[in-house]
């Protein structure tokens, strides 16, 4: 496999934990509308120069939750977004900072908490401008911190067979595969 096809496979492979964990939250608690680190990840924004991948992803697996309705604005890069359960209103915005690179978001109408600017999943950026090493996380670590728990998982001789996997023995097994 070539670097460049090994990356992809990284990134589909970042993709997917991201997706599925956005997912799970909101099988488990009907909307992402009251999910804290949810609302302060997605909805950052960037000064120029780079973007967060993590939070692209995160933005655009919003988009497709069945729990909010849409009301397009401009196609692709500006939409309402009303939340079916709780009634919280969004808008996803996409913008263009390069040629072939975006920063997508979910800013919530009203803040309830804090945006956290100082955690960057995967960036991307141009040259001079990317962010700051220390607050680039990796995907283990940023899942941490979506999830708001340590991790606490049986050592490998424990595992129940007779239950199923739950999402975060899913994820270590990805993280140590």
């Amino acid at each position: 496999m070539s670097p460049q096809e090994k990356l992809l496979a990284q990134y589909n492979n970042e993709k997917s934990i991201i997706a599925e964990m956005l997912l799970d939250y909101v099988g488990e608690h009907n909307c992402p509308c009251a999910w804290k680190q949810y609302e302060s990840i997605v909805s950052k924004s960037f000064s120029s120069g780079y973007h967060d991948e993590y939070q692209n992803i995160l933005a655009e697996a919003t988009l497709a939750l069945p729990c909010f309705e849409h009301t397009v604005i401009e196609k692709g890069f500006d939409v309402l977004l009303t939340c079916k359960c709780c009634q919280r209103k969004w808008r996803y915005l996409c913008e263009e900072w390069r040629m072939m690179a975006y920063r997508r978001r979910v800013v919530p109408e009203v803040h309830k908490v804090e945006v956290n600017e100082h955690l960057i999943g995967l960036p991307f950026s141009t040259a001079g401008f990317a962010p700051d090493a220390s607050k680039i996380a990796s995907i283990e670590n940023w899942y941490l911190y979506m999830t708001g728990k340590e991790l606490d998982v049986p050592a490998p001789h424990e595992k129940e067979s007779s239950h199923p996997q739950s999402f975060i023995h899913k994820m270590l097994s990805l993280f140590r595969g």
